[in-house]
């Protein structure tokens, strides 16, 4: 098992849906997310992982973030970005 720890932004996601689901094989897998935490493999205990997101994630501001642009990964991954 894996884990990871992503952000679902209240936006309306209809123009991305639609690049994603021209260019994304895994559209149906997730919607349309900001990943906070990359997919850790589970050799962490799952207690611990969380205490450790939390403790850090205790301490940051919220932030506002403008996207824009998009990019695709050296492993076929679509971003969103501020490049």
């Amino acid at each position: 098992m894996s884990y990871a720890l992503v952000h679902y932004p209240n936006i309306n996601t209809e123009y991305i849906n639609q690049i994603r689901h021209k260019y994304d094989p895994q559209v149906d897998l997730i919607e349309p997310h900001i990943t906070l935490v990359f997919p850790i493999v589970e050799s962490i205990n799952k207690n611990h992982l969380i205490l450790h997101i939390d403790s850090i994630l205790s301490k940051w501001k919220i932030f506002p973030i403008c996207l824009k642009g998009l990019q695709k990964s050296w492993d076929e991954y679509m971003f969103l970005g501020d490049f």
